[in-house]
C-alpha cells in the first residue's frame, strides 16, 4: 500500500495514518459485520447471506489485503484526543477516490471529526489531482446522508426496492 502522500495532510489537529498491519484482520471483521447489518436493515435478507456478500466484496476489492495497490485504510487520529477517533478506507481508480468505509467511533461523534476527516480526504484528492470523491450510503443512515450532503456530496443514482413478502 503506497502511503507517502498520507502524512502531509493535517487539519485542526486531525491527521490520517495507515492502519497497523496487526489491526487489519480485526478491522475487516468489524467492517464486514457492520456492512452485513446495514444490508439486512436495508434489504431484509438474512444475516448469513449479507455477511457472505460483504466477504465477497472485501475479497474482490482487497485481493492482497493491505498490500492491494490503490487501496488505503487509514486511522483518523486526533491530537486533541490523543489517539484514533475513527477509520476510513478508500481506493483510487483512474481519477476517482471511492470511499468504501468511513466511521467515527461512537464516543467521538458530533464533535466535528467526520467533517474534518472528509476535508482531509478532499485535500488528498485535490493534491493527487483526482476529479472527484465518491461513496455509497445506505438510505436508512440519515445521519451519514446529512453529513455527506453538507460536505457537498450529491446523489448520483438511487437504488429503490419494494418488499413483496
Amino acid at each position: 500500500m503506497a502511503t507517502s502522500h498520507l502524512f502531509y495532510f493535517q487539519k485542526n489537529m486531525l491527521r490520517l495514518e495507515p492502519l497497523a498491519p496487526d489491526d487489519f484482520r480485526d478491522y475487516m471483521t468489524r467492517s464486514t459485520q457492520q456492512y452485513a447489518e446495514d444490508i439486512v436493515q436495508s434489504s431484509g435478507c438474512s444475516y448469513s447471506v449479507a455477511y457472505a456478500k460483504g466477504e465477497d466484496s472485501v475479497h474482490q476489492l482487497l485481493p492482497h489485503g493491505m498490500a492491494t495497490e490503490g487501496q488505503y485504510i487509514l486511522r483518523i487520529i486526533s491530537e486533541t484526543e490523543g489517539g484514533p477517533v475513527g477509520i476510513v478506507w478508500y481506493g483510487i481508480d483512474d481519477s476517482v477516490a471511492f470511499i468504501y468505509d468511513f466511521e467515527i467511533y461512537s464516543k467521538f461523534r458530533g464533535q466535528g471529526y467526520a467533517k474534518q476527516a472528509l476535508e482531509l480526504l478532499e485535500n488528498i484528492a485535490r493534491e493527487l489531482k483526482l476529479s472527484r470523491l465518491e461513496l455509497n450510503v445506505f438510505a436508512h443512515n440519515v445521519v451519514a446522508r446529512t453529513l455527506y450532503e453538507r460536505a457537498g456530496f450529491q446523489p448520483a443514482e438511487i437504488t429503490m426496492l419494494k418488499k413483496i413478502v
